[in-house]
């Protein structure tokens, strides 16, 4: 659906980056003062303990009954174990109970899709009684499996009598061999040179726009993520932390893009980067940080990954290499590390931190049960989500602690890829692009290929462009009847051609000519997600005919 897509021109050379001379440090007269620190927001976890505070006390007088609303403390369920200290002085043992209630979110599954209006609220309570004897101070521990996905929770302590409930701390946790803090310390498997995401932190703070974009998989797009919105997906949480710590007034000059797209292997993503993120920038031409999720859905496509990360680093973004969640774990985590090890960058791995997790209950608890059954695990759902935002968070708040480094890539065109960089710089060519503004298209002639819509396509899950259900390939060449075929001519080096592989078998197959030669044919089934064809990769650019 995306027939062309030239690369611009790339001078590549062997020598080492260009390094920076160091500043030269001047002593001042006199001695300054020393800077005021500044006090930062901070952001809850997920799963955390605390103490309750009674209006500025620890300890709390229950007439009958008392109802804590701590809906933050438990959204996504799990372990809570309540401790506190009691004490009554009615002149006998009373019993005294302590409980939750709330609802939580049922829906039922559909294939490989949550349908929205299939999610319903269902109550959910569980109360423990013990004998409270009189005139003594009594510690109790109480611990309560709350069901997944818990939309509100309610802490309950009732008794037939007045009595004083103090020092009641809470502990939440996902399930029992989770230690939460240490799974999220654990994800950052790298800082890696702190330069540009100290640069877009120090942005935000003084107010400057900063611009953090996503480009990935069905997990970026926020596959399982909500029952309404697209507001739980990982990629949009920890940007509203990141606005919420480091940006200035409202978070406002801090802003958002989401690229990902389900089924998205390297080689999609290096077509869909113009169009997806750099054509979705409201201030800048770049985005200050930017998000690859490629591990999961890659193939053999190291060298359009390395691309990517190339493209991104010439522009002068900071890269971050994102290991999302998934029950086969991340195919290409371990052989992706190496990009992230050869250009310094920083890597957010969720899977670091389930070391000290039991395997089946971590599966339960932070993935998405799939089709109709109890025992199949794919995508992380809300908690999984949220458990990734943290992870990303954990990176920032580590890099802004540490000292600020130079960065150590002045010109990546000054360092040799490690695997490739034939598709770095790639351009997108749609049926809506204006080939006036694109010196590289020289002329377009769709012949039979006339049709610019398509009806029976995928949607987005989140909202692009101000639009819900937004189509994946708004902007098509299709085929509907004729024989006239689709011409280009291109001054290129390398050439992606993106096309629909259709549910169902209606479709037919289209050969693909490179200057008269045949080099692929397109086709074939699938769930109407793109297929890709490599129909050029040279060293030089030229002027090529595509047919």
């Amino acid at each position: 659906q995306v027939p062309a897509t030239p690369a611009v021109p790339v001078a590549s050379a062997p020598s080492a980056p260009v390094a920076s001379a160091p500043a030269q440090v001047v002593q001042s007269e006199a001695p300054t003062a020393a800077p005021t620190p500044i006090v930062r927001p901070t952001i809850e976890p997920a799963y955390e303990t605390k103490t309750l505070d009674f209006d500025g006390s620890t300890s709390k007088v229950v007439e009958t009954e008392l109802t804590v609303p701590m809906e933050k403390a438990m959204i996504y369920g799990g372990l809570c174990t309540v401790t506190a200290e009691f004490s009554q002085e009615t002149g006998s043992a009373q019993d005294i109970s302590v409980g939750y209630d709330g609802t939580y979110l049922s829906f039922k599954k559909n294939g490989a899709y949550i349908v929205k209006n299939s999610f319903k609220d269902e109550a959910m309570s569980d109360a423990q009684t013990f004998s409270c004897p009189n005139g003594e101070k009594t510690k109790k521990e109480f611990t309560f499996e709350v069901p997944k996905y818990s939309k509100d929770f309610n802490l309950k302590f009732s008794g037939a009598g007045k009595f004083t409930v103090d020092n009641v701390t809470v502990k939440t946790q996902p399930f029992a061999s989770a230690d939460y803090a240490s799974m999220v310390a654990n994800s950052t498997a790298s800082t890696g040179n702190n330069a540009r995401i100290k640069k877009a932190i120090a942005k935000a703070q003084a107010g400057e726009d900063v611009t953090i974009a996503y480009l990935g998989g069905s997990i970026t797009e926020g596959f399982a993520a909500s029952e309404t919105d697209n507001g739980d997906c990982y990629a949009e949480t920890s940007y509203k932390q990141f606005k919420k710590i480091f940006g200035a007034g409202d978070g406002s000059n801090v802003h958002f893009i989401n690229a990902g797209m389900s089924g998205t292997p390297s080689s999609l993503g290096i077509v869909r980067y113009q169009r997806d993120v750099l054509d979705q920038m409201k201030t800048g031409e770049y985005p200050d940080i930017l998000f690859i999720d490629f591990a999961v859905n890659d193939g053999n496509d190291a060298d359009t990954y390395e691309s990517v990360i190339r493209t991104a680093l010439e522009q002068g973004s900071a890269v971050v290499l994102m290991f999302v969640l998934y029950t086969g774990g991340c195919a290409h985590e371990k052989e992706y590390t190496q990009y992230g090890k050869y250009y310094d960058l920083a890597m957010v791995s969720p899977a670091n931190g389930m070391a000290s997790c039991e395997k089946d209950e971590f599966d339960k608890w932070f993935y998405w049960i799939e089709g109709n059954t109890d025992t199949s695990y794919g995508h992380p759902d809300v908690g999984g989500h949220r458990y990734m935002a943290d992870c990303i968070t954990n990176m920032f708040l580590t890099i802004d602690e540490e000292e600020e480094e130079e960065d150590n890539i002045t010109d990546v065109n000054e360092m040799d890829p490690k695997t490739s960089n034939k598709f770095q710089g790639m351009k997108t060519l749609l049926s809506s692009t204006d080939i006036s503004q694109n010196p590289s298209v020289k002329s377009v002639e769709p012949g039979s290929f006339s049709e610019l819509t398509d009806s029976a396509q995928s949607t987005l899950q989140y909202i692009k462009d101000g639009k819900e259900n937004m189509q994946w390939f708004p902007d098509v060449w299709r085929h509907a009847s004729g024989s006239d075929s689709f011409k280009a001519t291109i001054n290129c080096r390398s050439l992606i051609i993106a096309y629909k592989m259709p549910s169902g078998s209606s479709s037919g197959k289209a050969d693909c000519y490179i200057d008269g030669k045949r080099v692929g044919t397109m086709g074939g089934s699938g769930w109407n997600n793109a297929g890709l064809l490599r129909a050029l990769q040279e060293d030089e650019v030229k002027e090529h005919e595509l047919e």
